[in-house]
């Protein structure tokens, strides 16, 4: 990718990144440049599927995190 010189790791824009090592695949997705956010008053649909969407054969391991600048979501797991 131009936009990063590592073939292991591809940064597609200032929000998504990707990187595999090994069998696994790790995803890092941040927003930026909006209002400053804050963790949800309750859990809804939007988060678990952040944090469960991943079948478990795959053995993922998925955080999510407020931050003031944006929200963060880091996922990786088994590529089969």
């Amino acid at each position: 990718s131009p936009l990063n010189p590592d073939p292991t790791c591809l940064k597609t824009s200032d929000d998504v990144q990707w990187r595999r090592k090994v069998r696994r695949l790790e995803l890092e997705w941040r927003e930026q440049g909006g209002p400053p956010v804050s963790p949800p008053g309750r859990r809804g649909f939007g988060s678990n599927l952040l944090e469960r969407g991943l079948s478990r054969r795959f053995h993922p391991e998925v955080s999510l995190s407020y931050p003031p600048e944006g929200l963060q979501w880091r996922a990786a797991f088994d590529l089969a």
